[in-house]
């Protein structure tokens, strides 16, 4: 997992910097104009949970350093006016793809221009790559000139490339290459690895025998169906052994071990919980890990969409 660096880049009248949840209020006002989405590979958002899904997939791919994404914000009045990104990361080519948002109110002034030099000159200089692309829809005349004003040359074109809001667009292609390249580890500029943070390691208490002795014979999962379930067992003469993943959406499980069953498992995402019939509910997050034993019977809770390891004997 990787955190990205947070880097202030700043000219006459901007600051670029990471997208925080503080810009959301205005980059959700600048995504629901049908003008600003026109040419842009998805619909204008409906709520504000479109702006904070937003995010969350960003934060996602800046953990797995597939982009940096920054605010585009003004320097008298602290306000984003839209926001710019680079992705598409090509470590061995030293090549990546930008792509920036403008609110409209904003247009006609320069601005798109300003924070797209400050965007070349940070990948370059800051960054060394090599080159930089961009993927434009064919009809945006003003992304367009932009580019173009920012030195990229257009060098290819493609028919009927996108199929989105009902309609085929073909797209425009622009590359701009680094005339002072010297190579450099680019990923680790903007990504710093955070180590993997412990996982607890619970073991529900073995239940008494006179307890499991009125288990029933079969074993019980009362609930929505997971998402995917892979297993692989093994027999041997002492019993058997599955192992696999899990995942699911958010829900509720009654769940009735056999007698003879117990189950580790670790998080490998999400957020599971686990009560028994004590009533004592037990979380666990990424890099938790759990021993459930024979007979156990209570109630598994999906918080936060899960994927588990896990590892069944049964004797």
């Amino acid at each position: 997992m990787y955190k990205p660096i947070p880097h202030h880049i700043e000219s006459e009248r901007l600051i670029l910097s990471l997208v925080t949840p503080s810009d959301l209020p205005d980059l959700y006002s600048i995504n629901t104009d049908d003008a600003v989405t026109r040419y842009l590979p998805y619909e204008s958002w409906k709520s504000f949970a479109d702006a904070e899904a937003w995010l969350g997939r960003h934060n996602k791919r800046h953990r797995e350093r597939e982009s940096y994404q920054c605010a585009i914000r003004q320097r008298d009045s602290g306000r984003t006016i839209g926001n710019c990104l680079i992705f598409r990361f090509d470590t061995t080519a030293a090549c990546a793809e930008v792509g920036y948002l403008l609110g409209r109110e904003y247009w006609g002034q320069g601005y798109m221009q300003e924070a797209l030099r400050l965007w070349i000159a940070f990948a370059f200089g800051r960054l060394g790559l090599r080159r930089l692309e961009a993927e434009i829809d064919a009809r945006n005349d003003a992304s367009a000139r932009v580019l173009e004003r920012c030195g990229f040359e257009r060098e290819g074109f493609a028919r009927q490339r996108w199929a989105d809001k009902n309609e085929l667009s073909d797209s425009a292609y622009y590359g701009l290459l680094n005339p002072d390249y010297q190579p450099v580890d680019t990923l680790a500029l903007l990504f710093e690895e955070v180590p993997p943070t412990p996982g607890r390691l619970i073991a529900f208490s073995d239940l008494a025998p006179s307890a499991v002795a009125d288990r029933p014979a079969a074993e019980r999962a009362i609930g929505p169906a997971p998402l995917r379930l892979t297993t692989e067992r093994y027999a041997g003469e002492d019993g058997a052994l599955s192992m696999g993943d899990w995942e699911c959406e958010p829900g509720a499980w009654s769940i009735a071990f056999h007698p003879h069953r117990h189950e580790f498992f670790q998080i490998l995402e999400g957020c599971l919980e686990i009560a028994g019939e004590d009533g004592v509910a037990r979380r666990f997050g990424p890099g938790d890990a759990c021993v459930i034993p024979a007979g156990f019977r209570g109630e598994f809770r999906v918080l936060e969409r899960v994927r588990k390891r896990y590892v069944m004997f049964d004797r």
